[in-house]
């Protein structure tokens, strides 16, 4: 909201210039919309897998602490996600854009599969590691409270489960 507000702020002189409409007729409008449709159908296909993953499958098994040990195991691969994957992907967006905006599609491929293939030397390792450190790792993170050791161990296992596609979540980032 504070950077909202400054961007705003900075532009108060040029608010004149400003003249919102809305066409549906528009072929920058209707592009933009085809370009949006698989964004669309994408995202409401990641949510109907959550959910089936994530809450339709677990209640199926009778074990009760079962779909919050599995909450807080994807709640830690997350975590560990959007701590370096994430932030490489914002640090490599604009050399990405610069040799877009140069046409220079050679470069791009190249620096595309370099930066892949670091990506890949350092979280396949990385995921081993830490799918091998991951029941400790919860333990100290999640027993106590309403975390037994059982309910902590199946967190463990899950957030193993899915720290396991770290390298390809690296990539797709």
């Amino acid at each position: 909201v504070a950077k909202l507000v400054t961007h705003l702020l900075g532009l108060r002189r040029q608010w004149h210039y400003l003249r919102p409409s809305f066409n549906l007729r528009h072929p920058a409008l209707r592009a933009l919309m085809w370009l949006m449709l698989p964004m669309l159908i994408g995202t409401i296909g990641s949510i109907v897998r959550d959910y089936f993953n994530n809450v339709y499958v677990l209640s199926l098994i009778a074990d009760s602490g079962l779909m919050k040990a599995n909450s807080f195991g994807r709640k830690l691969f997350m975590a560990i996600s959007w701590l370096i994957p994430y932030t490489v992907s914002i640090a490599m967006f604009p050399f990405f854009c610069e040799l877009v905006d140069k046409q220079d599609h050679k470069r791009l491929g190249e620096l595309i599969t370099d930066s892949g293939r670091m990506l890949l030397a350092v979280f396949i390792p990385g995921a081993a590691l830490i799918a091998a450190v991951s029941e400790p790792m919860a333990l100290g993170l999640l027993k106590g409270g309403q975390f037994t050791l059982v309910t902590a161990q199946m967190s463990a296992f899950s957030n193993a489960c899915y720290i396991l596609a770290l390298p390809a979540y690296s990539l797709e980032y």
